[in-house]
């Protein structure tokens, strides 16, 4: 069986430029949520020493004298190139895991047997004159294998940006000789120092280490020895657990005082959220949002709440989640305060398949359900074309503007938990 891994080249900056194309030769740096630390770097600025999550306040003087363009993170765009790209790539292989943002195994057993290489390069071709994302690849029999041929070939530079694994013993042993065992799938730094510590400083060492002594690290690592020999043990997953929840969070560039502002900033949240939902086939039956003032402004006063709005029945619908949110924050909202952040959470989800309509339901859900589809199908080339009036036109949100980078986008945060916004619960519906 063969894999191939397709990883996104400097995947944020790439979609800043298929974005502006006036940033194809010029540096660019991307910013974390708040504008706090760099995560993204164009291969220039990497050769300027920047180092990745430095942060932004201790190396603007140097970007500024090497104009570098510094963004600020839009990840719902980010979230819409990478759908654009896995659609792509779902055309070349019966099998794929889609595993971050940026990246996706792909299953190449039968398509691709006589000429991995080629069918590599043609899947690169289409990714980029459909998404002007370029793309690495590595081809190789596991999945641990062919994260090692795409380290091999962003260390190199391979001008096709593809790599295939040798079969020969001795060129293969090359190639994991040269690769530090920090770079291994799974490797963490504190792994790698204690696999250093027994002298296991390469892929190839921890290949040919000894099981039984593998063995008191973790079953982890015995199977990344095993798929450093090409015998796997990481299958393909074609889906994913549901999640739970969606979460949307946002520190704003710039303090807000208005109720306006804020709920225009959780109307923006709440369609975005709902329409990851709806991609994943969920709904919502509640609705959490949450204000917050600046806890490192100590001269400031300090205020901050949440609230659950339960829905009276599951939902996709983006505006019976807006109207929820609007409540919500009516709800917790006090003037006098300059709030920094606004976080919107649709938990728990329910599968779709799973709800029953109501027998004297108002809405028409499949009404409601086409329209959504709509919407989502426009706005999947990766603008948003159609947006809620209420949540500010894209581009002009006063909310999503930083004080010092005009033009500012939206931070959007995954990883907060369902439970952390809500402190009171009202009903609605």
């Amino acid at each position: 069986m063969l894999i191939a891994l397709c990883d996104c080249d400097n995947f944020y900056v790439s979609c800043e430029r298929v974005r502006n194309a006036a940033l194809r030769d010029r540096p660019v740096v991307v910013l974390s949520n708040n504008d706090g630390c760099i995560v993204a770097r164009s291969p220039k600025v990497k050769a300027l020493g920047v180092a990745m999550g430095t942060p932004y306040f201790k190396v603007r003087p140097f970007l500024e004298r090497h104009n570098v363009a510094v963004l600020s993170g839009d990840h719902a765009f980010y979230n819409r190139v990478s759908r654009q790209v896995m659609d792509v790539l779902r055309r070349f292989s019966p099998l794929m895991e889609v595993y971050s943002i940026d990246e996706a195994f792909l299953s190449l057993d039968i398509l691709a047997r006589k000429d991995p290489a080629g069918y590599a390069r043609d899947i690169r071709r289409a990714v980029w004159r459909q998404t002007g994302v370029p793309l690495s690849i590595g081809v190789a029999d596991t999945k641990t294998l062919a994260k090692v041929a795409v380290h091999h070939v962003k260390r190199n530079r391979l001008s096709q940006g593809v790599f295939v694994l040798p079969r020969d013993a001795g060129e293969r042993d090359a190639i994991l000789r040269q690769t530090p065992v920090e770079e291994i799938w799974g490797v963490g730094r504190r792994l790698a120092r204690g696999l250093r510590k027994i002298g296991l400083t390469t892929a190839e060492a921890l290949r040919d280490y000894e099981e039984a002594a593998l063995k008191g690290y973790g079953i982890r690592v015995v199977q990344m020895a095993y798929e450093l020999r090409g015998i796997p043990c990481y299958a393909l997953r074609e889906r994913r657990e549901p999640r739970k929840s969606v979460s949307v969070a946002k520190s704003f560039g710039r303090p807000l005082s208005s109720y306006g502002d804020l709920a225009e900033a959780a109307a923006a949240y709440v369609a975005d959220a709902a329409e990851r939902m709806r991609r994943d086939g969920m709904m919502a039956t509640c609705v959490q949002v949450a204000i917050m003032t600046n806890r490192f402004d100590r001269e400031a006063p300090q205020y901050a709440q949440g609230i659950d709005v339960r829905l009276a029945e599951p939902t996709e619908y983006t505006p019976t989640l807006v109207k929820a949110a609007l409540r919500g924050i009516e709800e917790i909202y006090r003037s006098g305060y300059s709030f920094k952040k606004v976080s919107v959470v649709l938990a728990p989800l329910v599968p779709r398949q799973a709800v029953q309509p109501r027998l004297f339901a108002v809405a028409d859900r499949s009404r409601q359900r086409r329209l959504m589809r709509v919407v989502d199908s426009i706005n999947a080339s990766g603008e948003e074309l159609i947006w809620l009036a209420g949540s500010g036109e894209p581009g002009r949100r006063s909310w999503a503007m930083r004080r010092d980078h005009p033009g500012g986008a939206e931070r959007v945060n995954t990883e907060r938990s369902a439970e952390s916004a809500s402190e009171r619960i009202i009903p609605l519906g």
